[in-house]
């Protein structure tokens, strides 16, 4: 794919509050994170996942791409993601030879929907066949059962970002649901033998958290999760009655730990509790509907919230699993020299944007 282009697209990550670009470049057979810039966003000019604000995105598009550390930008053609509470992302089995769906089949450029998958998404997805863009990857099976990766994004989400991206002057080379991105950042882009157990990855963001568990080399399903770092923030701006900035860099210095009495953890304990309980029942849910699982052996936490101190030990001792804190430089030999390694994290979807370029045709897996 980037033979086709002289210059590699950017990855934009678009949050509800942050604004994060990537590009990486190939230097000899070494992937290299040249060029990274991240911005916060105005309050309101993303809501519940749709670009409200054109103008404003506009605007601070162009402060991103100012604020660029690295060579500028030359090109104009991107690949962004799509927000992860406004799309699906689902494993099925469906009774029909695997082989039968490996080969995709265009009419007049429109990727035509097998009958047996869109039977089965309006099974799982709770929106008709008409508003969504379906895509699909045969993931395992046999000659009379497939095993299938459907993902599903609402027609309204995809236009709306496409119009804001092109007003801006950019060609989208792709739109993707998050959470095969941040699967792509975290794992070997060559495969090797499937470790033993299940994966479960929180990407704690400052305006959403998000579930995935990936378990046999597939995503099997992802949730949205009702805690955010920016939630913390508020929780202690409005306890101790002090402006968010103040409440966000009491955050980052006391997080869980007993720094001041512990009077910071004792604020955040009642979300981190709810976040914990989330989990809890995510695994509980995947160990019970789900054939084959494996035990999920592994938590791995990413999104600037993996950065909260404390955060990694506490859940440790209260899920009784192994926590280690994302990796997303897995498949990267080079980074530019201001980009801080321990910042990664914050960076983890765009990364694994930028990756989609150093595949030969894996887009769901």
């Amino acid at each position: 794919m980037s033979l086709l282009f002289r210059e590699p697209p950017f990855a934009l990550d678009i949050g509800e509050l942050t604004l994060k670009l990537v590009q990486l470049k190939k230097v000899g057979q070494k992937i290299k994170l040249t060029s990274f810039s991240e911005i916060d966003l105005p309050e309101g000019c993303i809501q519940h996942g749709e670009i409200r604000d054109s103008e404003q995105f506009k605007k601070s598009f162009e402060q991103l791409l100012r604020k660029i550390k690295g060579p500028r930008i030359k090109t104009k053609n991107l690949i962004s993601v799509l927000p992860e509470p406004k799309t699906f992302i689902k494993w099925i089995k469906v009774e029909t030879a695997a082989e039968e769906l490996k080969e995709k089949k265009y009419e007049k450029g429109t990727l035509i929907i097998p009958k047996i998958i869109s039977q089965e998404t309006e099974e799982h997805i709770p929106l008709p066949l008409k508003e969504i863009y379906l895509d699909w990857q045969v993931v395992g099976g046999s000659a009379e059962v497939a095993e299938v990766l459907i993902g599903v994004a609402p027609k309204s989400i995809v236009e709306n970002y496409l119009a804001t991206l092109r007003a801006c002057g950019f060609e989208i080379v792709a739109l993707e649901i998050e959470s095969i991105s941040i699967i792509r950042a975290l794992f070997p882009i060559i495969k090797t033998n499937q470790t033993s157990g299940a994966k479960m990855i929180v990407d704690f963001g400052q305006g959403r958290n998000s579930l995935i568990i990936y378990d046999q080399n597939n995503i099997k399903f992802t949730v949205s999760l009702p805690i955010s770092g920016r939630i913390l923030t508020q929780a202690i701006a409005q306890k101790l009655k002090i402006s968010f900035t103040q409440a966000e860099k009491a955050k980052l210095i006391c997080g869980l730990s007993d720094q001041n009495q512990g009077i910071i953890k004792e604020i955040l304990s009642d979300n981190i509790n709810q976040l914990v309980q989330k989990i809890q029942e995510a695994m509980n849910f995947y160990k019970d509907h789900f054939p084959g699982a494996q035990d999920i052996s592994e938590l791995i936490i990413g999104g600037g919230g993996a950065n909260l101190i404390g955060l990694k030990d506490f859940l440790a001792a209260t899920l009784g699993r192994s926590i280690k804190k994302a990796n997303p430089l897995i498949n990267i030999k080079k980074v530019h020299k201001n980009f801080k390694p321990e910042e990664a994290v914050k960076f983890m979807t765009a990364i694994g944007l930028a990756l989609r370029l150093h595949y030969d045709k894996d887009l769901i897996y």
